[in-house]
């Protein structure tokens, strides 16, 4: 069953979650996606800006009560040069809690900031 939720981060804004209840074990885990960000690079340095380069983009998603070895799934929407497009990913967590999903854009041609407005 998906619940709908807000999620406060100290210091920050509140923002909307889903968050998943399910039965594991017959104990109820309120699991859900408490953090993504994207990273970039084999160093996987956290982007805090927009980039115009994506072909590495890694996401980094942080969940709650999930358990080591599960998947996790995202869908995420963005532009190309023929409209929208939606493209889920799952990725495992692992013992922190944490799926990194590497390369997510690698064989994608989508629009970054700039690309509609640049004359060839």
């Amino acid at each position: 069953m998906y619940i709908e939720g807000e999620l406060c981060q100290e210091g920050g804004e509140a923002e909307n979650v889903e968050y998943i209840d399910s039965s594991i074990n017959d104990e109820q885990k309120n699991k859900y996606i408490v953090e993504l960000h994207w990273s970039y690079g084999k160093e996987h340095k956290k982007l805090n800006d927009k980039s115009r380069h994506y072909t590495d983009l890694n996401l980094h998603i942080l969940t709650y009560n999930y358990s080591e070895g599960e998947v996790v799934n995202v869908e995420l929407e963005y532009e190309t040069n023929l409209g929208v497009k939606t493209k889920t990913i799952s990725g495992v967590v692992n013992e922190y809690g944490e799926a990194l999903i590497l390369n997510v854009f690698k064989d994608e041609m989508i629009l970054t900031n700039g690309d509609e407005n640049e004359e060839d």
